[in-house]
């Protein structure tokens, strides 16, 4: 474990989520202008268009950090990025909040890539992100990171490509991405039929999703509790965009803990069974054969 120290607080995480933090910072670094690489693999298209995130000076004011120390700007950063997390998910070892960023087990997400080319989280952060993609809560914090920022930015025109989203178990989180996913395919209310798998209205126009190019049709991966009589889930049912479903039974299946940066992989808490069934709906804008 790795800990870092100010003058009123101290926060850890293992070696390995530093160096993987500290890998993202030199992504950033070296492109820019490429928000989002949850990776090191091979160039994956951008399944968005792009929208200006929060700069580093957002969370490093310019004058703290000499301009040649690259390091010890990098740790503040990581330090600030511990602090809003820990905030979120209290500091306690108790893990009250940990369910907020509880991940689909990196096995899985590698599948999805496999089978559906999974390229985006759509609610990951920089301590658990693995897809070439992701986005999170917080641009600030976040961004210096790679995250291309909220899943949520109506600035952000959805383009192509395979979401994986699992947002926190929250109703108001499922229903707001329930209106993301189904605008994005124009299946929304008020719009149901077949879809190009690009949203209307977004800032970037038709001639900023043009520069984009992707081969995939547009497809989400949702991942939630299998509730009965949730709002947002009923209306993904009833979408004609609705492909197929899969549902784990309860304590049949495993979450990766959603303080996985502060466990070792022999300490027996980086994963835990799910005491609730989950559903698995394939959301897509157009009809395919699924591979089986």
């Amino acid at each position: 474990m790795v800990e870092l120290r100010s003058r009123q607080h101290s926060f850890s995480l293992t070696r390995a989520h530093l160096t993987k933090l500290l890998a993202l910072r030199s992504q950033v670094r070296a492109a820019p202008a490429t928000r989002g690489s949850g990776s090191t693999t091979a160039a994956v298209a951008a399944p968005f268009t792009s929208a200006p995130l929060a700069t580093s000076s957002s969370v490093v004011p310019a004058s703290t950090i000499p301009a040649s120390n690259e390091s010890a700007a990098d740790l503040v950063h990581v330090f600030a990025l511990l602090t809003r997390y820990h905030t979120l998910f209290g500091s306690g070892r108790e893990f009250e909040g940990s369910g907020h960023q509880a991940a689909v087990p990196r096995v899985v997400l590698a599948k999805m890539r496999e089978l559906f080319g999974a390229c985006t989280e759509s609610f990951a952060s920089p301590l658990n992100c693995h897809l070439p993609y992701y986005c999170s809560a917080f641009a600030d914090t976040d961004g210096p990171f790679g995250s291309a920022g909220s899943f949520f930015d109506a600035g952000r025109q959805v383009v192509g490509g395979c979401f994986e989203c699992n947002p926190p178990f929250s109703e108001g989180l499922i229903n707001n991405m329930t209106d993301r996913i189904l605008r994005a395919l124009h299946c929304d209310d008020d719009k149901r039929g077949s879809s190009t798998g690009h949203e209307e209205g977004s800032a970037g126009g038709p001639a900023a999703a043009s520069a984009v190019t992707v081969e995939l049709p547009l497809t989400f991966l949702v991942v939630l509790p299998d509730w009965s009589d949730q709002v947002g889930m009923e209306r993904l049912k009833a979408s004609p965009a609705l492909r197929a479903r899969l549902v784990l039974a309860s304590r049949q299946h495993q979450y990766v803990s959603g303080f996985q940066h502060l466990e070792v992989p022999t300490s027996g808490r980086l994963h835990y069974s799910a005491v609730h069934a989950t559903q698995v709906r394939l959301v897509m804008a157009v009809a395919c054969a699924l591979i089986r």
